[in-house]
């Protein structure tokens, strides 16, 4: 069965970057992707079996700073969602992802180290 993986980031090369890294790597995985939090909740809310999140923690958006990562996560966990989940940041924000236990990839490591965590979490899943 395919690990079913939720990527969330405002810019669309990212997101078409991330969904060829798990078919270039032939992953077992299903990839979703959502521009924005109200958009990841309508995944969420038609795939509620996704297992992974990959989610920028920097999204554009209405309001003054736009919408940040955790903003996403805790509106998703507000839904019920229980899986793995990363965050991809190029700046800071590392205090509010620690205080959630949110691991967070720098987005300057490279495609093979996305993937490895990826990897990490399906072999998990299946054991």
């Amino acid at each position: 069965m395919k690990t079913k993986i939720l990527f969330i980031d405002d810019d669309p090369d990212q997101l078409d970057i991330l969904t060829r890294a798990v078919q270039e790597y032939k992953l077992p995985c299903q990839t979703f992707t959502a521009k924005n939090g109200d958009s990841a909740l309508s995944c969420y809310q038609q795939n509620e079996d996704i297992g992974l999140i990959i989610c920028d923690t920097d999204l554009a958006g209405t309001g003054f700073l736009g919408e940040v990562g955790w903003v996403v996560y805790d509106r998703l966990q507000k839904q019920g969602y229980q899986g793995g989940f990363y965050a991809r940041s190029s700046s800071g924000f590392r205090t509010e992802w620690a205080e959630r236990n949110i691991e967070v990839i720098d987005k300057t490591a490279g495609l093979a180290y996305i993937v490895e965590k990826i990897q990490r979490y399906v072999g998990k899943k299946n054991e």
